[in-house]
Formats: structure tokens, C-alpha cells, sequence
């Protein structure tokens, strides 16, 4: 491991991993696994604990597994660190999310991946982000891979090449009076405001300016569907605790109980 401490203590470590295995009924190989990732990243030993106990949470109540989750937990907190001090902010969200839309957290988190550097330049906060996803992965049945893709070109587009003209013609400025830019959710949720008043050419003109030729459907599927995603983005928003409270109702399970009982019988 290559944490960010003079004298790592290994022992706590050790038994941190059994610890987290006995209490989420998993194997203490797989807590072990993450922990070695979140290690290597130069991360304090407590900040290592903290993200592998979210982490091995992920695989209990998200269809992530712990693998998947230390990877995703990574990216969004590379991404949008200020936005969530502790690992468990950015899981409580996509659990939520995930109990309350059509949509996965692995699909969420895969799209995040993609798309969350476009994002955060373009203005768009992480609940937003999940918010959005969400709207259009509901939809489409798209993988979080294709989704995050396509918004990813969709962030861009709104500020350069031809997204801009195309938006002023029907008077929604990307920059403000002082010659910063807008947020890309502020320009989008301006858009959906006009969306229903225009036609069909309008939509489809507009839709392929910011989208391309590629990704054109992604923007028409979420202003159809933008009320979906301020829902997502609520969710997201009013999250906390929703992991812990979803993870109580997986431990009654026999299943969990029994794996709980093989974790404590290993250290015997």
C-alpha cells in the first residue's frame, strides 16, 4: 500500500476489514480489494477506511459491486470533491436516485465517469449531473457509458462550436452581462421553458446544433423530459442517510445473515 503516512498502522487497517466485512455480510478478500485501490491513490489511512466502508456499503445496496464502486466513488470525488466532504454523500445519492428512477446506480456511475469533467466545466453540479442521467437513461435504456458519452459532447457543445448561435436565435444568452458564462443547467433549464412552444424543425435545428448528428437524441429525450430530471436532482439532493437506511432492510435477509456468520466463524 502507498498511503499518505509515515507509519500506516496495519493492524487497524487489518481489522477494519473484518470489522466492515461482519457488519455488510461481505467477504473480507473483497473489503481488502478496495482498500488497496483507495491506498495506492496517497490517501490518509482514515480517508482509506472511510471510502472502503463506503464502498463495500455500494455493493450491498446499489447494483455496484465493490470494485465498481471504489472506481466510481473515485472519479466523483476527483470531480466534485467540494461537493461532498465524505464519500458517503456521493452514495447516498446515487442509492436514492436509483430507489426513486428507472435507472441503476452502475449505469449513474458509469455515466458520471464519462461526462463528469465536461460537467463541472460546464457549471453543472453533481446532483444536477445524476439528475440529468437519470432523465434520459430512464428513457432511452441507454449503458451509463453511452449516456455520460453523449452528455459529455452535449456540455461542450452548449458553449462553442455551433450551440451558442443556435441558442440566441431564440434569445437564451450562454454568457451573462458581465462575460461569464452561464451554468450549463441555467442555459438547459431555459431551453426546456421554450421547448414546448417550438417546432418540430425548431427541435430537431436546435436539437442536432448542441447534440451533433450522434447525440442529438439524448437533448431532445431530456427536455422532454426536464421535470424528471429537477426530480432526479432533488432526490439526489435530499439523500442523506438513504444508504443506511436501504442497508438495514438488506441485513434481515438470510442470505446477509449467513455471510455475516462465515466472516465471524473466519476469524476463529
Amino acid at each position: 500500500m502507498v498511503m499518505n503516512e509515515i507509519e500506516p498502522d496495519f493492524d487497524k487497517m487489518s481489522k477494519s476489514a473484518v470489522d466492515m466485512g461482519k457488519q455488510y455480510g461481505v467477504p473480507v478478500t473483497d473489503v481488502l480489494g478496495s482498500m488497496r485501490v483507495f491506498a495506492q491513490q496517497g490517501l490518509k489511512q482514515n480517508d482509506v477506511i472511510d471510502r472502503t466502508r463506503t464502498a463495500t456499503l455500494a455493493s450491498n445496496v446499489t447494483t455496484l459491486n465493490a470494485k465498481e464502486a471504489t472506481e466510481a466513488l473515485t472519479a466523483a470525488m476527483q470531480i466534485f470533491n467540494e461537493e461532498g466532504d465524505q464519500s458517503m454523500r456521493f452514495l447516498d445519492s446515487w442509492s436514492e436516485v436509483e430507489s426513486k428512477h428507472a435507472i441503476t446506480a452502475d449505469d449513474m456511475a458509469n455515466a458520471i465517469k464519462k461526462s463528469a469533467a465536461a460537467a463541472k466545466t460546464a457549471g453543472v453540479t453533481f446532483d444536477e449531473l445524476n439528475g440529468i442521467v437519470a432523465s434520459i437513461g430512464a428513457v432511452t435504456r441507454q449503458t451509463g457509458k453511452e449516456v455520460g458519452t453523449s452528455l459529455r459532447f452535449i456540455f461542450r457543445r452548449l458553449f462553442s462550436e455551433k450551440g451558442p448561435n443556435a441558442l440566441a436565435k431564440i434569445n437564451i444568452p450562454v454568457v451573462t452581462d458581465t462575460g461569464d458564462l452561464r451554468s450549463g443547467t441555467e442555459v438547459l433549464g431555459d431551453l426546456a421553458e421554450k421547448w414546448k412552444d417550438m417546432s418540430s424543425a425548431q427541435k430537431m435545428d436546435l436539437a442536432q446544433s448542441i447534440g451533433g448528428t450522434r447525440q442529438f437524441n439524448s437533448l431532445i429525450v431530456l427536455m422532454e423530459q426536464w421535470d424528471e430530471a429537477i426530480r432526479g436532482t432533488n432526490n439526489s439532493l435530499n439523500s442523506k442517510g438513504s444508504a443506511e437506511r436501504r442497508n438495514m432492510e438488506i441485513m434481515k435477509t438470510y442470505e446477509k445473515q449467513l455471510q455475516q456468520t462465515r466472516v465471524a466463524a473466519s476469524e476463529l
